[in-house]
């Protein structure tokens, strides 16, 4: 099976994960950009796809400029997976951190979150491409994948 993960955002992500061979990869983009979205996800042919979906609640930084920006990102997500027809799982934050950072502190900032989950999905998935800082949102949405793929419901609604 093969589950895609959408880290949705200006500096989103989508990622691919085949279950059958554990193989990862997955490209940096603007969620936002529909067209852009659906011809990765066309071109990964996934099973399943998975979209980050944050408890509504004011964010730390960027104002409600930034959560309109990111809500218009994930409804945008959401949109391009019906239209294509593909199954479509929410997944919390929560969720896939659990899952990421098991058995770890909970990095207390953003940007510590950020950099330990880029370098966990770097020790986990090393053919990933994970080279870049800014790959970190590409990290996060192999962990939600991740997260689908193992079945774990905590944090996670099915979509139509």
């Amino acid at each position: 099976m093969i589950v895609a993960a959408v880290d949705p955002g200006v500096e989103g992500a989508v990622a691919f994960l085949d279950t059958r061979t554990g193989s990862a990869h997955g490209e940096t983009l603007d969620t936002g950009d529909a067209v852009a979205l659906a011809e990765v996800l066309r071109a990964g042919a996934p099973d399943v796809v998975a979209i980050e979906v944050p408890v509504g609640r004011p964010p730390k930084t960027g104002g409600y400029a930034q959560i309109s920006r990111q809500w218009r990102a994930i409804g945008t997500a959401e949109g391009v997976v019906m239209a294509l027809r593909l199954p479509l799982v929410r997944v919390d934050p929560k969720a896939w951190q659990r899952l990421a950072f098991a058995g770890r502190a909970k990095p207390e900032s953003y940007a510590e979150r950020k950099r330990l989950s880029l370098r966990l999905a770097r020790e986990r998935w090393p053919s990933a491409g994970l080279d870049r800082a800014k790959d970190s949102g590409l990290a996060d949405a192999l962990f939600m994948a991740l997260t689908v793929a193992t079945g774990d419901p905590r944090g996670t609604q099915e979509g139509r």
